[in-house]
């Protein structure tokens, strides 16, 4: 897994950039596409709160970021 360049990264509010973003990083393997697909669930009302903190949960583990403290150091 990789961080994609910033040039690749949406800087929209749209909807349909970033899910189009999310497509290619779940491709790639990245979890970090789910929780693209998962927010906008969320944000339309069809949604699962619990499956999106999972995926935001999955993403912190494979990028190394569960062990951090609470005030993130």
């Amino acid at each position: 897994m990789h961080f994609f360049d910033a040039a690749d990264v949406p800087e929209t509010d749209h909807w349909e950039a970033w899910l189009a973003y999310a497509d290619l990083l779940a491709g790639a393997g990245d979890p970090r596409g789910e929780a693209i697909r998962l927010e906008r669930h969320c944000e339309t009302g069809d949604g699962d709160p619990a499956r999106l903190a999972a995926a935001y949960a999955e993403v912190e583990r494979q990028w190394g970021l569960d062990g951090l403290r609470e005030d993130g150091s």
